[in-house]
């Protein structure tokens, strides 16, 4: 086994979608081991929150079993919810580039309303960023 960090912590980015569809539920406390891959979807969170975030963010879980790299586990210290804007564009919604805003939740619900405070803008929920504290991976 290598260690992720030996007493910090590791940034994960769990997609709705993906969550929605075969994630296991996980709350803050919560001792997680996740099939993973390292820097997966880097462009995915660039345009969500920014390369700042896209940088920080190590891991994502597979939850398709489609080749994970290795197995993360780590004890779950934060977990923050991501929501985005949206504008319509002819018959779709389109994500608004940057958009991204994180709240701190303390469980994986499965939606997070958002109502905007002028009820002008449309927000939507594009998935968690957790904090993993004494995370280790093993490939």
């Amino acid at each position: 086994m290598s260690p992720v960090s030996a007493a910090g912590k590791s940034y994960v980015w769990v997609d709705a979608s993906e969550q929605r569809c075969c994630g296991e539920p996980f709350r803050t406390g919560d001792v997680v081991a996740w099939e993973a891959n390292e820097r997966p979807g880097a462009q995915r969170v660039v345009v969500r929150l920014g390369q700042d975030w896209a940088e920080r963010i190590r891991f994502a879980p597979e939850h398709h079993g489609d080749d994970p790299q290795g197995v993360l586990t780590g004890t779950v210290a934060r977990i923050d919810a991501v929501a985005c804007r949206r504008e319509p564009h002819g018959r779709s919604l389109d994500l608004v580039v940057g958009s991204g805003r994180l709240y701190e939740v303390h469980a994986d619900v499965p939606w997070v309303p958002l109502v905007p405070d002028d009820n002008t803008e449309l927000w939507t929920h594009e998935g968690w960023v957790v904090e993993l504290g004494a995370a280790r991976f093993e490939r």
